[in-house]
């Protein structure tokens, strides 16, 4: 099934796939957001194993995406002028954060249509059934978070519908450009390595992001992460609950316990994902027009604007009260202070917070994922020590062996493994 959904009061449309209604009325629904190139077809190999978990696949294209509605020129402008601001050392206006709450708003109103029109089960009363997941996978982080962090500002009615089914918030593969934390020094990315000729960088980039890395960090020697105790049933993955106060990633400093540039083939922990790709699945899943309208742009947000969007998504204070430190030179390191009025009210209380990434996947996910349970790590022992930060649950999911194409390389794995988390 496919068909497209008007978002906005200027007639938007989001385009979108649909594995379809499994039997019964007792199964999940997770609406998946792509990233950079590739688009909601590259989710389309988990629509054939989606039905036996129970499981109803959608995946949407962004706006700009083929089949979706290009930004309008006022649209580009207000993205287009913040690296404009940056490069003359002004201060971003709020036109940015504007154009990310309307991404946010247009999310909203797609899982509203879905909740609504394909009638969807809620979750159950047990807990253990029905119910959404929103996923955002690589660069689509941006656009979920845009959603979460301004539930404050949809209409009344919008919140209400999502409350008995929204269950669970994906974060997938969390590249570089996703929360707002600075890159270390020595981080490397194709697109700015300068012994690479300019007219290919771009077939480079592809090859780094879907290369499976041998990081000596997971090596058997290294191994800090307590797999065996946490091991699923079925193997799909690694679960560390929010709660959990041992340290996951203990040694993790500095880039050389990492393997930064995109591995030889007898480096490579399996062979790259583009090596597999055909022609035509090339034609079919990607759209690379976007990448000067829009996408390169969002790649460059200021970091300010990127840690307001993750810690309104994230933490669960009143917006006055949140004192986040936004530009201290180790985010990480700081604390926010929250205090909370009596009459506060918590939006989507019971929202669970699932942070999904591939332990053979490139530098910059392991990195991002590693500053943002470092934070989390810091408000848990502020906690213990009296202060009160409220955040959403999160868990961190590490899955061994995968890449950041894990739904297209070995998407029977990845249907179970989202069964498992939302």
């Amino acid at each position: 099934m496919a068909g497209k959904v008007k978002v906005n009061d200027e007639g938007a449309e989001l385009s979108f796939i649909d594995s379809g209604r499994p039997l019964g009325n007792t199964y999940k629904t997770i609406v998946c957001i792509h990233g950079h190139t590739y688009h909601a077809q590259i989710f389309s190999r988990l629509f054939a194993y989606a039905e036996q978990e129970n499981l109803r696949v959608i995946a949407l294209n962004r706006r700009d995406y083929i089949g979706s509605s290009a930004f309008t020129a006022t649209e580009l402008r207000a993205l287009h002028s913040v690296n404009d601001k940056l490069k003359n050392g002004e201060t971003p206006s709020h036109s940015v954060m504007d154009f990310l709450r309307d991404r946010g708003l247009e999310i909203a109103r797609f899982l509203v249509w879905v909740i609504r029109e394909l009638q969807i089960p809620p979750i159950s009363q047990s807990g253990d059934e029905g119910g959404l997941a929103l996923l955002g996978w690589s660069l689509g982080n941006v656009t979920t978070l845009a959603f979460l962090s301004n539930l404050r500002t949809y209409p009344r009615d919008i919140v209400e519908t999502l409350e008995p089914y929204l269950r669970t918030f994906v974060m997938y593969e969390l590249p570089d450009y996703s929360l707002g934390y600075a890159r270390p020094q020595g981080g490397y990315h194709p697109l700015e390595d300068r012994t690479i000729p300019e007219r290919t960088r771009g077939i480079s980039t592809g090859k780094w992001v879907a290369s499976y890395y041998s990081h000596p960090v997971y090596s058997d020697t290294n191994l800090s992460l307590p797999f065996d105790e946490l091991a699923t049933a079925r193997a799909t993955g690694i679960f560390v609950e929010e709660d959990d106060s041992r340290d996951v990633f203990p040694s993790l400093t500095s880039l050389e316990v990492l393997q930064i540039r995109t591995p030889s083939p007898k480096e490579a922990l399996r062979a790259n994902t583009m090596n597999s790709f055909t022609a035509r699945d090339f034609v079919q899943c990607a759209d690379t027009k976007p990448h000067e309208r829009s996408d390169k742009h969002l790649m460059r947000l200021p970091l300010e604007v990127l840690r307001h969007q993750m810690h309104h998504a994230l933490y669960m204070g009143p917006e006055e009260t949140l004192n986040f430190n936004a530009f201290s030179s180790d985010y990480a390191e700081t604390s926010p202070v929250l205090e909370y009025s009596d009459d506060y009210e918590i939006l989507l209380p019971r929202l669970k917070v699932q942070v999904l990434f591939g332990l053979a996947s490139y530098w910059a996910v392991q990195w991002e994922t590693w500053q943002l349970q470092k934070e989390l790590d810091k408000v848990r022992t502020l906690n213990f020590e009296g202060m009160d930060i409220l955040t959403r649950p999160v868990s961190f999911v590490p899955i061994p062996g995968e890449n950041h194409f894990m739904h297209w390389d070995n998407p029977k794995k990845f249907v179970e493994l989202c069964s498992d988390v939302i």
